[in-house]
């Protein structure tokens, strides 16, 4: 609740010098306002939000954005639900797994606003979640049971409950499993000292369609040989059937993680793009697009790894038509987009 009131104290303040500008500025200046918000800095989805800024201020002559430091998703949506003059005039980096967590009650908003009330307008990432271990007998998901499990920070996490339940469809009582809750550089270190068998880790798809794992992993991977144990893809898609999950799966290829990984490993993948409520206007969700379409390539610069900005895969997020915005729809038609998941556009490209 803190970090959604620090959010929200910023938020007012930029809304507030927005609200500031003379009538004669704003007839002068003729720009939409829009407070663009990704999440803390040191990770990229910041660094891509920021570089979206600098390029709507240079080339837009109809929006005029400002960058705030945002937080997690479910902080972004929050902030829609509690502040209506916001909504059409914030965008926020979101996954795509949000929609599934309102309806399973992870994600909880209040009356005033719907998940539904959310729309995509652009893919910016894609990340691979897996499980690693240095124990060499922890060889496929049953041998997990009995063991000390690191999935997620909290017992109602995302990653907890989708884990757990993939673990079940593939028929390991996950009962007889010791879960740990844990930040993940401290997961690291409880694995590292053999305080827990195994533990997620996280891989980015990076621009030139190779995988790129945490850094905290591959420095460990350098003095310890770390395993991984792959998810059964066919109980990933049944869970995805059965939940109305979006996530995805993927086969990440011999040593594509690190010269440890002797055996293809299949991963859940979590999509992630950028947001806004139903209400943003058409012409700024088009305008917000023409300039990352325009621009595309600066986003798979090493430092940003927008792999989904790429224009191919603006629309790929895995998710239904009828979560985009209808403008960001009209525009990925009218460019010849393909409207579906980046790993079956990518199929040729990348080994699966």
């Amino acid at each position: 609740m803190g970090k959604l009131l620090k959010v929200l104290a910023l938020v007012t303040f930029v809304f507030g010098i927005f609200n500031g500008v003379t009538f004669a500025e704003e007839k002068k200046a003729e720009k939409y306002e829009l407070i663009v918000s990704a999440i803390p800095a040191g990770q990229r989805p910041y660094l891509v939000a920021a570089k979206l800024v600098e390029l709507i201020n240079k080339e837009s002559d109809k929006v005029k954005a400002v960058f705030i430091e945002g937080q997690h998703p479910h902080i972004h949506i929050k902030i829609l639900a509690e502040r209506p003059d916001l909504r059409k005039k914030y965008l926020f980096f979101n996954n795509t797994q949000t929609f599934w967590e309102s309806k399973v009650g992870i994600l909880k908003l209040p009356s005033s606003m719907s998940i539904e009330d959310v729309r995509y307008i652009s893919g910016v990432h894609v990340a691979a979640f897996g499980l690693c271990t240095l124990n060499p007998d922890i060889k496929t998901l049953k041998d997990l049971e009995g063991k000390k499990v690191v999935f997620d920070l909290l017992p109602n996490g995302s990653r907890q409950v989708v884990f757990s339940e993939i673990l079940k469809e593939s028929g390991v009582d996950v009962n007889k499993i010791e879960f740990v809750f844990a930040t993940f550089p401290n997961a690291v270190s409880l694995m590292r000292d053999g305080l827990v068998d195994v533990i997620y880790f996280t891989a980015s798809l990076a621009s030139d369609y190779s995988w790129g794992l945490v850094p905290l992993l591959i420095e460990l991977s350098r003095v310890r040989k770390l395993y991984y144990i792959s998810f059964d893809k066919e109980a990933v898609m049944r869970f995805k059937k059965k939940s109305g999950s979006f996530i995805g799966v993927a086969t990440i290829p011999p040593r594509a993680l690190s010269e440890t990984q002797t055996d293809p490993c299949v991963s859940v993948l979590n999509y992630m793009g950028f947001s806004v409520h139903k209400d943003m206007p058409d012409e700024v969700v088009t305008e917000v697009l023409k300039i990352i379409y325009k621009n595309s390539d600066i986003f798979q610069d090493k430092s940003m790894n927008g792999v989904l900005m790429q224009r191919e895969l603006l629309a790929s997020l895995n998710i239904p038509e009828s979560l985009y915005h209808p403008a960001a729809l009209r525009f990925f038609k009218e460019k010849g987009i393909r409207i579906g998941d980046a790993m079956e556009i990518l199929s040729v490209k990348v080994n699966r």
